[in-house]
């Protein structure tokens, strides 16, 4: 079957609005990326409270995590739990890391941000705060790099939101990201396998940015306690 001119050039038309199109999602998405990574940059000290839900082969585990953070990378997070007796308390002086409960502690070891992130029940709504250039960027390496993006607008908790919605097919997750317009502070992390299966919840209850914060607050002892 032959095409006639007038249909390629209506189809090529068609391929040429949607190219525009992803271009300008494309361009939004990264602009709002940068505003973030602006935000959590410019944040000189936080202190935040984050409820969060993780799943397990058991259900659902459930966390307290108090923060406290003082750029570029000292902080110290306080885990409690129903489902384990007392208080878990990870600190970082930039330096050293520690790591200590009740009637345990481990040895002292050296920062990175890796190690201080290390199983810890939290996400990006947590993260960013030291790690918002790794976390919040498509640039090659960087851990946005080979997701596909969008943004929308949600109505959640009495108030209007950003919804940066991030799907990672290598890793089969699909997360919701909840970003004030005001702010550009992420208030929720929703993840969700691929399948929607939802996978864990990091909903930050409270948050003050640049606040006093002693140093002491970061202090790390020399046996792994924090002190």
């Amino acid at each position: 079957m032959s095409i006639k001119p007038g249909f390629r050039l209506a189809a090529f038309s068609c391929v040429a609005a949607l190219a525009v199109l992803a271009s300008a999602a494309d361009a939004q998405t990264e602009a709002l990326l940068a505003q973030m990574r602006n935000a959590y940059r410019s944040a000189k000290t936080a202190r935040f409270n984050v409820n969060s839900s993780f799943k397990s082969l058991k259900g659902f585990n459930k966390y307290v995590n108090s923060f406290s953070y003082k750029a570029p990378n000292r902080i110290r997070l306080a885990i409690t739990s129903p489902t384990v007796k007392g208080t878990l308390v990870k600190v970082t002086d930039g330096k050293k890391i520690s790591l200590s409960g009740q009637g345990f502690k481990a040895p002292v070891q050296a920062y990175s941000i890796d190690q201080f992130e290390a199983s810890l029940p939290v996400n990006l709504e947590s993260l960013c705060f030291w790690d918002w250039d790794r976390q919040l960027s498509t640039a090659k390496g960087h851990n946005m790099a080979a997701s596909k993006l969008a943004i929308k607008t949600e109505s959640w908790n009495g108030k209007t939101w950003t919804v940066l919605e991030e799907t990672a097919t290598a890793q089969q997750i699909f997360v919701r990201y909840y970003v004030d317009p005001q702010s550009h502070l992420i208030w929720r992390t929703h993840v969700f396998t691929t399948a929607k299966k939802e996978i864990s919840d990091a909903v930050v209850t409270s948050m003050s940015i640049n606040v006093p914060i002693s140093d002491s607050v970061f202090n790390v002892g020399p046996s792994g306690i924090s002190v």
